[in-house]
């Protein structure tokens, strides 16, 4: 993918590589149930800047583990929560949802200590001599979060009651053993466009220049990513615009790239744009007033080249322009 100035051009070529512990119940009771989800579970793409919400449904199979058992009460329960919010994994979304499909309106996914109650969790009941049962969840990630890229895992535990008819079977216990893992896949996203979505082409154009001229313009870049970026800058001409070849007249040039000054051949390095929005980097170029005084009439012209591409080690929280020394 390229964006194109002219006048000033700037091409930028797209890069897509593509716990809070639970608390267990301090007992020496056996476990009555054992907990899993099936297959993969849920092992979705979660992209913050598609415009959807993701949605996935996952099975859990109970194992009953006692023949006493007849039925057992369960909250699924978040091990990696920010304050009292849910949150998927350590660099996951900030905010998801679990509803049970059987009834969505009974609450079902907990991040605190909650004890279990007839009014807040689900239930199995296990028939006859089959000690295994299913029942079906709903995972909900709210489309726009702060997620970076890579594979984010939340392992949730269970906190659950068993029951030998209408009785407790013992006290409420919690599993957290790794059998009740859900991930998500945050592609490697470093996106960039001049002026409106999807310009791949932009201009500066100063016009015809006079005494009066506005000798300072610019053009907005937007970039979108999942993870720090850096933008290899470089200049055709070296900072000036040329008038046909070499030696036949030159106007030099200030370039600034998100505020900071760019003095030849550059690396800028940024962090993780704002998400679902990304942000905007203004390319803004100021002509020398002497160099345009003194140069012949004619048309004048410079390419820059922005490349974008992944730098995963940038930990700063704003960006940094490493300039290059001028060739000698």
């Amino acid at each position: 993918m390229s964006l194109n100035l002219r006048f000033l051009a700037v091409c930028a070529s797209l890069a897509f590589p593509f716990l809070a512990p639970a608390v267990h119940a301090q007992t020496s009771q056996p476990r009555c149930v054992e907990f899993e989800i099936l297959g993969r579970g849920v092992d979705k793409v979660y992209n913050p800047y598609r415009p959807n919400d993701a949605v996935d449904n996952f099975t859990v199979r109970a194992t009953r583990l006692s023949s006493a058992v007849t039925s057992v009460r369960f909250l699924l329960v978040d091990t990696t929560p920010q304050g009292n919010m849910p949150k998927f994994g350590v660099n996951g979304p900030a905010d998801y949802g679990i509803d049970w499909v059987q009834d969505q309106r009974r609450p079902v996914f907990v991040t605190g200590a909650q004890a279990i109650t007839e009014l807040n969790s689900a239930m199995i009941m296990f028939n006859g001599r089959q000690n295994t049962e299913t029942t079906v969840f709903r995972l909900n990630i709210p489309r726009g979060q702060t997620a970076i890229a890579g594979r984010q895992v939340e392992r949730l535990a269970v906190r659950y009651q068993c029951f030998a008819g209408r009785d407790d079977l013992g006290s409420q216990l919690d599993q957290f053993n790794g059998l009740m893992e859900l991930s998500l896949n945050i592609p490697r996203i470093v996106s960039a466009f001049v002026g409106g979505a999807g310009q791949q082409h932009g201009e500066i154009a100063f016009g015809t220049l006079g005494s009066a001229s506005n000798l300072t313009k610019s053009v907005s870049v937007s970039v979108m990513s999942t993870l720090p970026y850096a933008v290899d800058i470089s200049s055709q001409n070296g900072l000036r615009l040329q008038r046909g070849r070499p030696g036949e007249g030159n106007i030099g040039y200030r370039l600034g790239i998100a505020g900071l000054q760019v003095t030849s051949d550059a690396t800028m390095q940024c962090p993780v744009t704002p998400m679902p929005s990304g942000e905007s980097r203004l390319v803004q170029v100021t002509l020398d007033g002497t160099s345009v005084k003194s140069q012949p009439a004619g048309d004048y012209s410079d390419t820059i080249t922005l490349t974008f591409r992944p730098n995963d080690g940038y930990v700063a929280g704003q960006c940094r322009i490493d300039n290059k020394p001028p060739p000698l």
